[in-house]
């Protein structure tokens, strides 16, 4: 297995473009970083990442090392204290629903986004949900 410091330069090699892109689609006057529209690219970043882990060359042991190098690297942009988690709890708010309009993020991502915040914010609570429709879980 690859030390810390090993595998935080293999998220930075891998990565370093795609944040890089983030950052540029999220600037507005030059300067200016548009936190919604990161908050959108973060939790779709996030939300990708663990639906398919191999395909952004990640292993799914690596997922909570990679959460933690995001968290780090969003930082910069969006101050919160858990930039991913704090990012899908945005999205749920009425500003959060009207930035997704605003960039045009199709219905099917949105639910998607929806489905994994869910999960995220409220674990216990979605089990809760689940165990009355399917009580073998």
């Amino acid at each position: 297995m690859a030390t810390d410091s090993q595998q935080q330069a293999r998220f930075a090699e891998l990565y370093a473009p795609v944040l890089e892109d983030m950052k540029t689609h999220s600037t507005v006057a030059e300067t200016f970083i548009d936190t919604e529209r990161y908050r959108i690219y973060l939790t779709s970043l996030w939300a990708n990442a663990v639906a398919r882990p191999g395909a952004f060359g990640l292993q799914e042991g690596e997922l909570e090392a990679f959460y933690d190098y995001l968290s780090v690297q969003a930082q910069t942009y969006v101050t919160d204290a858990d930039p991913i988690l704090d990012s899908f709890r945005f999205l749920r708010t009425e500003a959060g629903e009207r930035a997704l309009a605003r960039g045009r993020v199709p219905k099917h991502v949105r639910d998607f986004l929806a489905h994994l915040g869910t999960l995220m914010i409220d674990p216990d609570g979605l089990k809760a949900q689940l165990s009355v429709l399917r009580p073998d879980l």
